[in-house]
């Protein structure tokens, strides 16, 4: 029989067995040298096989997250147009307006007619400062109509009406054809201001609306008005001429006044006792001199309700801020 070949054992001198021996690691610390060099590089592996959904799970949770904070706009709100839960009946009005020329002091000296007026309807601050201008205005109930027709002698009246749910800039004429004046008057802070116009018409801007929340109401806006008027000549390229007319309008807007009038009144505009004053805008715009007599001229607003619009409570989307 052929002789097995030694081992590396047998063959190793005995030095050689006695270094090995003295190098020799222990089998659980190999293990654990083992451990100690792979795992370091377990992140390049992937996942631990173990929970690969959970990790998921989180993962996208984390992302939906970051992009609803980031790209997802806010969830549009849905509102009504009327803030209350039935929207108030729009009102198709009629304004009817009085313009009433009687002799002076008929109207502005009655102490009875004034008393039975609510001036109070207007600040206090307005008030004094259309007194201060020539003006006076007040409401009163409709039964009083009568007794202010009383009071008027055979009287100028002319009568224009509005119709609609609302208005804006309709003007009554006051005085027409004024060749020249000068406009005197105090403004909201006190002060003096004055204005000279040439060929010019007086008139008062009226406008109205649907008082807001106040279904029984009418708001009634006034301002003084001089539409001014001026002519110039002018030469053509072939010599010709002609006259072209030029108008502007200027409204008063110190003196203006809103009042929210109740529809079982009237609104009642006159001169006051400083409209004597010749340059006051009362003056010129609630007074009228005649060769025989001077005239005073105030304005009387009557509203009524013709009828109702029903206007449905409609939604709309309101887009995100």
């Amino acid at each position: 029989m052929n002789a097995r070949p030694p081992s590396h054992a047998q063959s190793a001198s005995p030095a050689f067995n006695k270094m090995r021996r003295a190098c020799r690691i222990p089998r659980g610390t190999m293990w654990m040298l083992a451990l100690a060099l792979i795992l370091p590089h377990a992140g390049c592996l992937g996942p631990s096989p173990t929970q690969p959904n959970a990790s998921r799970s989180a993962d996208r949770d984390n992302a939906s997250e970051s992009s609803a904070s980031t790209s997802s706009p806010p969830a549009a709100r849905t509102r009504t147009d009327s803030i209350d839960a039935v929207e108030t009946p729009r009102k198709v009005y009629q304004i009817q307006m009085y313009r009433v020329t009687a002799p002076r002091g008929t109207l502005t000296r009655n102490e009875n007619l004034w008393r039975a007026m609510d001036e109070e309807v207007l600040s206090l601050s307005t008030r004094d400062l259309l007194d201060k201008n020539g003006i006076l205005a007040g409401v009163a109930p409709l039964s009083e109509l009568d007794g202010l027709m009383d009071v008027l002698e055979s009287p100028e009246i002319t009568q224009s009406s509005l119709i609609g749910t609302r208005a804006v800039r309709f003007e009554i004429e006051m005085r027409r054809g004024v060749r020249q004046q000068t406009l005197m008057w105090f403004d909201q802070t006190g002060a003096l201001r004055g204005r000279d116009y040439d060929q010019s018409t007086n008139l008062l801007a009226v406008s109205f609306r649907q008082t807001i929340r106040r279904p029984d109401h009418v708001s009634i806006t006034l301002a003084p008005l001089v539409r001014s008027e001026r002519r110039q000549l002018q030469i053509g390229p072939q010599g010709g001429e002609r006259e072209i007319q030029f108008t502007q309008p200027e409204s008063i807007y110190d003196l203006g006044a809103s009042v929210d009038l109740p529809l079982d009144h009237f609104l009642l505009i006159a001169p006051s006792q400083q409209a004597n004053l010749d340059s006051s805008v009362g003056r010129h715009f609630f007074t009228q001199d005649e060769p025989e007599q001077r005239l005073e001229i105030a304005l009387l607003i009557v509203p009524t309700v013709r009828t109702k619009i029903e206007t449905p409570v409609t939604s709309q989307v309101v887009p995100p801020p």
